[in-house]
């Protein structure tokens, strides 16, 4: 049976992030079933990298290695994230994969916000997997929603709102969690892992694992941790908070915990060393030199970067006591899936992700307050301190055999929910429903036509949709909100004259776009090589006249060395200098050099990636990108030339 080939759009596997630890776990799974042919474009990561060689399937980063892309997404940001969502290269993946089906997974703005315009979308069978945190609902989104045909979203809570508004085809698919990775550990190895924390028995651990972000509420817990200094002092004494995150960016909890006055090294984090890996639970107090290697200053907090792995993951959650979720919106927040599938008593807000672990009488449920976000004007939630008191208290005072009762029903309620084995068969059944894809990927766009004739018309309605139709080849109706805005342009005034002109204006400014859009999509690199080829061989020389010139002395002893027909003999240069090599007897073809030829593990492969030459000599390496022959001129020779 012929294998259905899946375009999967998100964060790399090997990200320290929530997306990234989705794709492992989906991709781990759908790859197992053999039944998929799985190409994963890497958001925010140049098209190759060693990191993956780390999963069997094949990986591809969505950022050029081409250093104008990269200088110019460093000059403006806009682009630079437009850069590593995928938006410049996700036509010529598409074209250079020929997928059946493109699943896209992140922030609207990350996913479908440009994917859903793209000339591929719904060609193929299109999936956008979105995360929705907030209400109002993302409008873009309510915009796109005709073409968003198989919309999903991380919970019930932003589906209830697509519902209420008339968009009932929205569904919500919960992400995975391998819950044989994230478990209960024994009380006998609880202990013993605290002890190698150094982490007295008596100590009770309020957790919370999250990327120091805005929206993460951190300094909440902070507040609430005060309140029960001065309510409970003698238990007090035994409780410290816990934060897995990292202490250089996001939210000063020195300064919160100043404010609150609350004792600093009551905060403790995890450290991990860069040397050895191994971690360390302790106070943010300067130390930083890892106890296991003698590594001085190697130790650092968390980040997106670098992080635990899943086996330390699992020990610190299992030397915790309780976990508070206090984001002020989120997807599904996947820590708190972790936590509670190992076993932990939490705590959150009934409001965004909240929605669905309150569904639950064994989470303790935190009353918030709602505020409009400045920018965006959504709704957040910041969740009650005086709440975040109440859990830790109640939690602190339940016996060990009430918190293990409460520890078993969170991982159940994981388990039926979110457990990978469960997800992952939900995705199966998603994808296999799906109809074959007959699309022939012809990316090209219909032309307008700016000399078009429109006849006249005293009916405003027909006069607008025969613009449409006429100018800029498009069907649309009184629906479409552009086109209710001529109609009102029309009744406020406005000359047919004026807008019968702009329609034309924008007819050729379109056909303009769709001349760039052919030069652009990217056929892959290895069209513009020969498939009969045998083996390859490739000298680059970008540039000078001079220096194209001279290296023309070299070809016949190349040839030589690699001689028809098993090799064939590529040059590659700006295409200024194509002049001084046509003709060449020695040489196959003639490559125009791009960047990207500066990366020789792009052009002879290592790993999974294959690579296009079998050998390359970037003989400009030495002279025009890094100056290596002086020597001060004393050098000793076995060859004199002179």
């Amino acid at each position: 049976m012929k294998k259905r080939k899946i375009l999967y759009l998100s964060d790399s596997s090997n990200a320290k992030t929530g997306f990234g630890n989705v794709s492992l776990d989906l991709l781990s799974y759908l790859y197992s079933t053999q039944k998929y042919d799985i190409i994963h474009a890497c958001q925010g990561v140049t098209r190759y990298t060693p990191d993956f060689e780390k999963v069997p399937w094949k990986c591809v980063g969505v950022i050029p290695m081409d250093q104008n892309e990269i200088n110019r997404m460093n000059s403006d940001p806009g682009y630079g994230r437009y850069t590593a969502y995928g938006g410049t290269t996700i036509d010529s993946l598409i074209l250079e994969y020929k997928p059946d089906t493109i699943i896209v997974i992140n922030d609207p703005w990350g996913s479908s916000d440009f994917c859903a315009e793209k000339k591929f979308w719904n060609k193929l069978n299109s999936i956008a997997w979105v995360t929705y945190d907030s209400e109002p609902l993302y409008q873009k989104s309510l915009d796109q929603i005709k073409l968003l045909q198989n919309l999903y979203c991380w919970s019930s809570f932003a589906e209830k709102e697509f519902h209420r508004l008339g968009h009932t085809h929205v569904k919500t698919q919960f992400p995975p969690i391998d819950t044989t990775k994230y478990y209960p550990l024994s009380q006998e190895e609880k202990s013993k892992i605290r002890k190698e924390f150094n982490i007295p028995e008596n100590i009770f651990l309020v957790q919370y694992v999250f990327r120091n972000q805005l929206r993460k509420q951190s300094h909440t817990i902070i507040k609430g941790y005060s309140e029960l200094q001065k309510k409970c002092p003698e238990i007090a004494n035994n409780i410290y908070l816990f934060f897995h995150t990292s202490v250089s960016e996001g939210w000063d909890h020195k300064k919160f915990c100043k404010d609150a006055n609350v004792d600093y090294n009551r905060i403790l984090y995890t450290w991990i060393c860069q040397n050895c890996k191994k971690i360390e639970i302790k106070a943010d107090n300067g130390q930083t030199d890892c106890k296991f290697c003698n590594a001085q200053k190697s130790q650092i907090t968390p980040n997106v970067g670098f992080g635990a792995t899943i086996k330390q993951m699992n020990q610190i959650y299992n030397v915790a006591d309780c976990f508070t979720l206090v984001a002020n919106s989120g997807a599904t927040e996947r820590p708190g899936l972790e936590a509670m599938s190992c076993g932990l008593p939490l705590c959150t807000i009934n409001y965004s992700y909240g929605f669905d672990f309150c569904k639950n009488d064994f989470v303790y449920k935190l009353r918030y307050d709602k505020s409009i976000e400045f920018g965006t004007q959504f709704l957040k939630a910041t969740p009650n301190e005086s709440d975040i008191m109440d859990f830790i208290i109640k939690i602190f005072n339940l016996s060990k055999q009430e918190r293990f009762e409460i520890g078993q029903k969170s991982r159940k309620w994981i388990i039926d929910n979110f457990d990978l084995k469960k997800v992952g068969k939900d995705w199966e059944n998603i994808l296999d429903s799906l109809p074959e894809s007959n699309w022939n990927f012809d990316f090209s766009d219909t032309k307008k036509d700016p000399e078009a004739i429109v006849p006249p018309s005293e009916n405003n309605v027909h006069y607008i949709r025969s613009l449409y139709k006429e100018i800029l080849k498009m069907d649309l109706d009184e629906s479409d909100e552009g086109f209710r805005s001529w109609i009102y342009r029309l009744q406020q005034g406005q000359s047919k004259e004026e807008i019968e002109k702009f329609f034309r204006s924008v007819a050729l400014t379109k056909n303009q776009e769709i001349e760039q859009q052919k030069n652009q999509i990217n056929v892959g690199f290895e069209s513009l090589l020969n498939k009969n080829d045998k083996k390859r061989i490739l000298l680059i020389i970008p540039e000078s006249v001079g220096d194209v010139f001279m290296v023309t002395s070299l070809f016949q002893s190349i040839r030589n060395r690699y001689s028809k027909p098993e090799w064939s003999f590529y040059v590659a240069t700006k295409k200024e200098y194509f002049d001084i090599l046509q003709g060449n007897e020695y040489i196959d073809r003639i490559l125009e050099y791009i960047p990207q030829m500066d990366n020789l593990i792009w052009l002879e492969g290592q790993g999974s990636h294959k690579g296009y030459f079998d050998v390359v000599y970037p003989i400009y390496y030495g002279t025009q990108r890094l100056l290596n022959y002086l020597h001060n001129t004393t050098d000793k020779l076995d060859l004199q030339l002179n």
